[in-house]
């Protein structure tokens, strides 16, 4: 099940908490914020894991130590390894119909980090968090490059935002 919110709503945070809490499970909340500071419609997750570090959450992929395509197998091995059991929310910039850019979606299923651009990556994450940053289209990586960065931070103020509230009252 997959529900979408608008970030700029005025209830995104309480909308997204309650749906988030209906999900996570009372373990160990890791974080897995996926994607590039390279490019910049791709630097959602690792902007999100940066703040979200910054307020004493378990991070993996933050700005300047990213997970992505080369070593999402990698960082998923060394969550298992180094936590018990935890409760994985893998985070990451998407592509998405034109009407939902902006919108962040929570859902109950895998990320499939790289789907968008035609890569096939190991799926992860008990649930999985993405924020639409552009349209999909024929032209998807030509698209990611051309994201305002006003929009990345934006987005993931108000993601993340969301994600604290929620993951303290798990």
């Amino acid at each position: 099940m997959t529900f979408y919110y608008d970030t700029q709503a005025p209830d995104f945070a309480l909308r997204f908490k309650i749906h988030f809490e209906s999900m996570a499970l009372r373990r160990d909340i890791v974080f897995l914020c996926i994607g590039t500071d390279k490019i910049t419609g791709d630097s959602l997750g690792p902007y999100i894991g940066t703040l979200l570090k910054q307020r004493g959450f378990c991070v993996y992929g933050c700005l300047g130590s990213t997970v992505n395509a080369t070593n999402l197998t990698a960082a998923a091995v060394r969550i298992y390894r180094e936590h018990r059991d935890p409760f994985i929310v893998a985070v990451d910039a998407c592509l998405g119909r034109r009407d939902h850019v902006g919108y962040a979606s929570l859902s109950t299923e895998k990320l499939c980090a790289g789907a968008g651009v035609n890569k096939k990556l190991l799926p992860v994450g008990n649930i999985s968090v993405t924020g639409i940053v552009t349209e999909f289209g024929t032209d998807s990586f030509t698209r990611l490059m051309q994201v305002p960065a006003k929009n990345i931070e934006t987005m993931g103020k108000a993601m993340t935002e969301a994600l604290c509230a929620a993951a303290l009252c798990t």
